[in-house]
């Protein structure tokens, strides 16, 4: 639900549009994409303030590099445990 902002602090917040967003999980990247193609979405409409998006961008690239590096993780730990068994074998 979009509303504008009233009262005064600073600067005039009359233009500044406020959206209540639900709390969404991210575990994978395709949830990366999807948060940013709602939010995307959400500017391309003036839903949501400028600076509401890239706060959650920034967070959303944070968020896919953590998940990048625990892939990355695995794969490696799954490779390291394949090499030593093979030098078991091998011995």
């Amino acid at each position: 639900m979009a509303q504008r902002a009233g009262g005064k602090v600073g600067k005039s917040l009359d233009n500044r549009i406020i959206t209540e967003l639900e709390p969404v999980a991210i575990s994978k990247p395709q949830d990366v994409v999807q948060l940013l193609n709602e939010v995307t979405n959400l500017v391309r409409s003036r839903q949501i303030d400028l600076k509401v998006a890239n706060t959650i961008g920034n967070l959303a690239n944070s968020m896919l590099k953590a998940i990048e590096l625990s892939e990355l993780e695995g794969k490696v730990e799954t490779i390291e445990r394949a090499i030593l068994e093979r030098q078991r074998i091998f011995r």
